[in-house]
């Protein structure tokens, strides 16, 4: 892969990984493949807005490693009761990942070439947003069913204007059959709420870790949590990814 390709929107693989998302929504380890494989420049675009910020300059600065943060059980079991640490242990817990978090659907997802040759801030970004994905669902208190899936995707869209990003939530409002686009509706709610809260990409989340999670809720404009029927579908037969052979 030659550095032009680093930025090229693959349309292609974009598109066959969308249609294969839509029949299989459980295999969530392609969509990273779909957010990296659309996003063209939208990293760098987010770069310079977090560069015009104090908070966002800071973040560059430090690098902390969310990922190296949220693969540490034993300091996060430490952490006190209420925390955004514990409240990530348990949510761990609860799906039946503990101690793996989005590190494997990650490295699943994404070009490991491509992303060794990233400018060092983009590599870092790339990595840190990736990794903040559950931490968004326990700030905003959408959950992992389709409907909070779906809102969190239109969320995030809404505060990172990734282009990978915004197609993912555009299939999801798609994939949507509630009465009366009762679907649709929420995930709009969730990507005005997005513009009305603070920036959350130039927080430091491994710092915000230890802190109380209600507390940190109202710090970013977003208590309470949003309430809502979880919709959840069954897993569908597995069937081979695109870009592989049946």
């Amino acid at each position: 892969m030659t550095e032009n390709n680093y930025y090229r929107i693959r349309w292609r693989e974009g598109w066959e990984v969308l249609q294969y998302l839509y029949r299989h929504p459980h295999d969530t380890g392609q969509i990273a493949r779909v957010i990296e494989a659309l996003q063209g420049r939208s990293l760098q675009r987010l770069l310079r807005r977090l560069r015009q910020s104090e908070d966002g300059r800071t973040l560059l600065v430090r690098r902390p490693s969310l990922r190296d943060a949220l693969a540490d059980w034993g300091w996060l079991e430490s952490l006190p009761e209420g925390s955004l640490g514990r409240a990530y242990c348990d949510f761990c817990q609860q799906k039946g990942v503990a101690q793996q978090g989005m590190t494997g659907y990650v490295e699943e997802g994404t070009n490991a070439e491509r992303t060794k040759n990233l400018p060092p801030d983009e590599r870092f970004i790339q990595d840190f947003l990736f990794h903040s994905h559950d931490i968004y669902h326990l700030v905003t208190g959408y959950q992992t069913d389709l409907i909070g899936e779906v809102c969190l995707l239109a969320f995030t869209a809404a505060q990172t204007r990734n282009t990978g990003v915004c197609a993912m939530a555009l299939l999801g409002l798609y994939s949507l059959r509630l009465r009366r686009f009762k679907g649709q509706r929420l995930a709009l709610q969730a990507a005005v709420r997005a513009l009305r809260a603070s920036w959350l990409p130039e927080q430091n989340w491994v710092d915000l870790l230890p802190r109380p999670l209600d507390d940190i809720r109202r710090q970013l404009g977003l208590y309470p949590p949003v309430e809502y029927a979880p919709l959840h579908i069954s897993p569908a037969r597995k069937k081979s990814t695109p870009g592989t052979a049946a």
